[in-house]
Parts: structure tokens; sequence; C-alpha cells
């Protein structure tokens, strides 16, 4: 894929239960060496790199190769790490029915917003949008919004 030009992404979507955290670790390494954008959760983050504060977490993995680190805080929003710094990007309300599949809803809002060339607080503010709009319905795939939607809800909120 980079040989080619293209970029990586990595939503580490770990489960300890059924590997062991330093077997997660061996096998998630070369890919946090290869890929440039990161989607982790709080948990994921400190279980990657093994420190318990998830700020530290998410700027160690930055040391280890990814020029972006986009961590999902759920109901909170998100927040963005770079070699330049953070940026905090609030949540939007919404009436929650299920959660199921809204981390992979936010990781498809970011990466889009990266294809699509938007400043990173863009970016994470319709990968927000896009996770709080899938919370909505009943279902991992009922919920996932058309792009219309995503973006009327980000500029209503302007």
């Amino acid at each position: 894929m980079k040989d080619s030009g293209g970029k990586v992404s990595f939503d580490p979507n770990l489960r300890p239960e059924l590997l062991s955290i330093e077997k997660i670790r061996e096998i998630s390494e070369p890919l946090l060496s290869s890929c440039e954008i990161v989607l982790p959760s709080g948990k994921e983050a400190r279980m990657l790199v093994g420190i318990e504060d998830t700020d530290r977490a998410c700027k160690e993995l930055l040391v280890r190769g990814p020029k972006i680190i986009a961590l999902k805080l759920g109901r909170k929003g998100s927040r963005v790490y770079t070699k330049k710094g953070e940026l905090e990007v609030p949540s939007f309300p919404v009436k929650e029915i299920d959660p199921t599949g809204a981390g992979d809803c936010f990781d498809a809002g970011f990466i889009v917003g990266l294809l699509k060339e938007w400043p990173l607080e863009r970016a994470a503010r319709f990968a927000n949008a896009v996770g709080a709009l899938a919370v909505t319905k009943k279902g991992p795939m009922e919920g996932v919004p058309w792009l219309r939607e995503a973006k009327r809800m980000v500029e209503d909120k302007l």
C-alpha cells in the first residue's frame, strides 16, 4: 500500500479476552510503525503501549510512527494528536439507542475527512457526527448515516 503511495490507518479493536496483551503488542507493533493514522479508544491506546494515562499513551503512540492519533472518546467526542499538538473536538448530543458500530462509523468519517483533505478539526467534527448518528438506531449497520446527514449535522452546529 505505502509503496504505491497509499496511507495505512489502524483501528486496534483489541480483544484481550482472545489474546494476551503481550501477543497483542507483538502483532500490533509492525502496524504502528508503518501506519499513518491510529484510531483507538482510550483503553486500546493504553493497552498498546502499556501506559495507564491515556494522554501519555497517545503521545507514545506518535513516537512509534503514526502521524495522527484520533482518540475516540464516545459521548465526550474525540481528541486528535499530532506531533504539533492536540485538538479536543466536542461530541454531538443525541439519544443513544445502540452503540454497536459507532467506533467504526467514527473511523470511516475521519478517513473520509482526510481523503477530502479537510483540516483535522473538520475531519474530527465530521467523524464525531457520523459516530453520533450511528448510535441513534438499533443495529450495527442501520445507523450508518448518509454523507449529507452527517454534513448537515456538522453545519448546523457551526
